[in-house]
Order: structure tokens, then sequence, then C-alpha cells
């Protein structure tokens, strides 16, 4: 199944979408396309993973801190990629991720 991973973290709160715009987002492109939500959460990262974990009503997944070999080849997979100003975002754009 195709899927969307987002990175819903910082290194700031003030660099951070809030994750209701996250949400909004996101639930239109999971009910239409049947695409799968991966929820990326860092080291970081918890508390605006489950914020948006918690605003979703499509199904999600959690891919919690996996290393940075992992998480490169999962973002090389996805189908699309949003997130903030962080190093997950460069890493998605490094890999080809569509953003």
């Amino acid at each position: 199944m195709p899927f969307v991973l987002v990175h819903p973290g910082a290194g700031g709160v003030a660099k951070r979408w809030p994750a209701e715009g996250f949400a909004a987002a996101l639930e239109p492109v999971a009910s239409v396309q049947r695409i799968e939500i991966v929820i990326h959460e860092g080291p970081a990262d918890h508390e605006a993973a489950a914020g948006l974990a918690a605003r979703l009503r499509a199904p999600s997944v959690r891919l919690g801190e996996p290393a940075l070999t992992t998480l490169a080849g999962v973002l090389a997979g996805a189908a699309a990629y949003l997130g903030n100003d962080s190093g997950v975002s460069h890493l998605a754009s490094a890999v080809g991720a569509p953003g």
C-alpha cells in the first residue's frame, strides 16, 4: 500500500506546524486515495507525534526512532513526505521523496 511519511516534529516548538494543520492536510489524502499515513517520531518528537496521532481520524502507524539508514530507505519508498523544517525534511529531499 502506498504511504505518506509525515514528520510533525522539529528542533524547536516554534518551527512546528500545528498538529491540526497536518491532520487537515492528511485526512483527505488518506480517505480518498487509500494511502497509509506513517508518522515518524524522532528522539525529541513524542509530543508532536502523539498530538498528530490523536487528531487523525484515518488510521496511522508510528515509526519510532529508526536508524538513519532505515529512515532514508523508508523515505525513498514514500509516495510523499510532509514535514517541518528539520533534518528529516532535508533527508527526504536528498533521497528524492516527493514533498
